[in-house]
């Protein structure tokens, strides 16, 4: 446990002195250029503007009591010291604080108060400002306003040395508030730019579900259209069997429609499993069928046996959007393939209407219904004409592609027998440009 604390405490110190970060290349080469130039600096000071020059004026020596001082080499010294630990103030900003900060106070009292060149503390505490955290700038600002107390002052005059501290001090606060200004933006522009890429994570993610929901989409597109194709190709299969002996010609009719309703669906599905291909490989992305190919709906229940009508006259498919058409469509293949399957109907009324922002499907045929029910949204298309009936897989997926549209769907046994198909889709804006070019 001693050696678990042991290691604790000098990972603790070790954090203290050293700076967890790495400098690049640019960053060591600033430092190199700010610890020459705080020498350079430093240097003409010396030689033009400090020390020496003030106090031959007699008039100011007599009123501060300053002696003449001619300094030597030795401040060059410290200069050097001060200019050559700047360059690892990133690395280790204590111990260059704390050294800059005491050859400083050296640096005075050698020279007898004169005024040394203040520029290497404030960039040691400015770095302090601008790397650590906030307990430890207040500790750097107590430390540099204790040095700055306790430093010499030439002459013998209160008010000169008050106000050479003060002037020291006014430096010193000038270097911690551009630090902590430096680390605020510093760490705002980290913090925007985490929120940047997650943002751009969770629009990754956003348009990832789409398009997966897209694929699902298609999938039940799929479905329909194989259950289309395969029950029309099951039926006139068994049409031509029957007749090929009888009449030959009404077989070879039979045989035909199979053949161009195999093709049509083949190619349907290779357009649908194109799109679904995965990135880098071509993908053929031809629009499903829309409600200009109703009328195969309408041959195909003729060609089972079953009379229909189809009223499209309140409908207008230019000004109903591509993908509510579409999906209008795709139920109501999906409602008359079980029609076909199922209902043994003989007669199917099929209305499509439209108004401004809601486009209705009615699918309703004379059979022997369901037994149950399956609405969703039920309110959305109140009906009088029909009450609950039954429900299934087919159902089920029509409810779900209408729910995902926002719409309202209910299949109901209607009184007197049969069964409908009720479909409201609402939509909000007219997608009129290109319709005609997609489909």
């Amino acid at each position: 446990m001693m050696h678990a604390m042991d290691k604790t405490q000098i990972e603790t110190v070790l954090n203290l002195l050293v700076n967890k970060r790495e400098l690049t290349p640019r960053e060591w080469a600033e430092d190199v250029a700010l610890g020459v130039g705080v020498f350079a600096i430093g240097c003409v000071y010396l030689l033009w503007g400090g020390g020496s020059l003030v106090p031959y004026d007699d008039a100011f020596r007599e009123y501060t009591g300053i002696q003449v001082y001619v300094f030597s080499y030795v401040s060059f010294f410290y200069l050097a010291v001060m200019s050559l630990v700047l360059m690892m103030r990133r690395i280790t900003p204590w111990p260059v604080f704390l050294v800059v900060m005491g050859v400083y106070l050296m640096a005075r009292y050698q020279m007898e108060g004169q005024e040394f060149v203040v520029l290497a503390p404030c960039l040691a505490l400015f770095t302090i400002a601008e790397e650590r955290n906030r307990w430890e700038v207040i500790t750097a600002s107590i430390i540099a306003f204790i040095a700055v107390i306790i430093m010499a002052t030439p002459g013998s005059s209160l008010v000169f040395s008050a106000y050479t501290k003060l002037m020291v001090l006014a430096y010193f606060a000038v270097a911690v508030f551009m630090g902590i200004s430096v680390h605020s933006y510093r760490r705002y522009r980290n913090e925007a730019e985490q929120r940047q890429e997650e943002a751009a994570a969770i629009r990754e993610m956003d348009a990832q579900k789409a398009v997966e929901a897209e694929r699902v989409r298609i999938a039940r597109e799929l479905h329909d259209i194989t259950a289309h194709s395969l029950s029309a190709i099951g039926i006139q299969a068994a049409a031509a069997e029957r007749m090929v002996d009888r009449d030959p010609e009404l077989a070879k009719e039979s045989i035909r429609i199979i053949r161009d309703t195999s093709k049509s669906s083949l190619d349907e599905i290779r357009a649908m499993i194109g799109v679904l291909r995965g990135e880098g490989e071509p993908a053929e992305n031809r629009p499903t069928h829309g409600t200009e190919h109703l009328g195969e709906l309408v041959q195909y229940l003729e060609s089972a046996g079953i009379s229909v009508t189809c009223d499209q006259s309140h409908y207008r498919r230019e000004a109903v959007p591509l993908y509510i058409d579409v999906a209008v469509f795709g139920i109501a293949r999906e409602a008359v393939t079980n029609i076909v399957k199922h209902a043994h109907a003989k007669h199917v009324d099929i209305t499509l209407h439209a108004t401004e922002d809601l486009v209705t499907l009615m699918v309703v045929d004379d059979g022997q219904g369901m037994g149950g029910s399956y609405a969703h949204n039920a309110s959305f298309y109140d009906d009088p004409t029909l009450h609950v009936g039954g429900g299934g897989h087919g159902l089920q997926g029509m409810a779900e592609r209408t729910n995902l549209l926002g719409g309202g769907f209910g299949a109901y046994d209607v009184k007197g027998g049969g069964f409908a198909v009720v479909v409201r889709l609402p939509f909000r804006e007219k997608e009129t440009a290109g319709h005609g070019e997609e489909s």
